[in-house]
């Protein structure tokens, strides 16, 4: 079963990324192009191009060992679809001679690019706009600063020990670990934010319990977790505050477990 949903979200996000909602347009205009005996080899080879950008983005899944692939990796290829889009709409355009349905189909053309367009900023403008985001990629790299230079000077573990993987989740070969925590329904919970991006930033493993240090989001006015993360990796509760990034809804802290 968890291979299956695993497959599923492997595919949903490979076909998000490779054409997404242009494939309304894409698939279209290639089939036209077909038709009219208008293919011609430059059209193989900026297909082959397209192709190929997937295939050695899927590679990377068995290189890696790691069953995930991001979209935004294989957005960046979807401009050398335009022109067969562009083709869709000027053949379906000619094969509709009647002003009225042309009228709607102008409009619904625009409502489509519109919506595409608006469809491609959608993590972009949160990302530079939005007061929560640049308080958290703050931390991100404030965090990781704090956890690196740590590592650097023997405080906590170095990278080397090898650990088991899971194919459907990102844990980095190291020893250093760390924990995440966020207040949703009442209660504090592990975290699936994008703050866990800090994993990757300063080279820590992920993990539920005994872990390093503990990134805490903390909404203003709950107070903190009694026991921040549980026992730490020394098998103490003993914790100190390491980085703190205040922002209007949150206070993005970073906890160390004391050796």
């Amino acid at each position: 079963m968890s291979f299956y949903y695993g497959f599923g979200k492997y595919a949903e996000r490979f076909c998000k990324g490779f054409c997404g909602y242009y494939a309304i347009l894409l698939i279209p205009g290639i089939l036209l192009r077909l038709y009219d005996k208008k293919w011609t080899p430059a059209d193989s080879l900026l297909f082959s191009f397209y192709c190929v950008h997937g295939v050695l983005l899927v590679s990377l899944t068995f290189v890696n060992l790691v069953f995930y692939i991001s979209p935004r990796y294989l957005e960046s290829a979807q401009p050398l679809m335009f022109g067969w889009c562009a083709y869709a709409i000027v053949r379906l355009w000619r094969m509709i001679p009647i002003i009225p349905i042309r009228a709607v189909g102008v409009a619904a053309l625009a409502g489509l690019g519109i919506f595409c367009f608006r469809h491609s900023l959608k993590e972009i403008i949160p990302f530079f706009g939005d007061e929560e985001e640049r308080a958290m990629r703050i931390a991100i790299f404030d965090f990781s600063d704090e956890i690196r230079s740590a590592r650097e000077g023997g405080e906590t573990p170095l990278c080397g020990d090898l650990v088991d993987f899971d194919l459907n989740e990102y844990h980095p070969p190291c020893a250093t670990t760390i924990r995440y925590f966020h207040y949703s329904g009442g209660k504090w919970k592990s975290c699936a934010k994008r703050i866990t991006v800090l994993s990757y930033f300063a080279s820590v493993r992920t993990v539920g319990k005994n872990a390093d240090y503990v990134c805490l989001i903390l909404p203003k006015g709950i107070e903190r977790p009694k026991m921040i993360g549980g026992k730490g990796a020394n098998g103490k509760s003993n914790w100190r505050q390491l980085r703190r990034v205040p922002s209007e809804g949150y206070d993005y802290e970073l906890w160390g477990s004391v050796r």
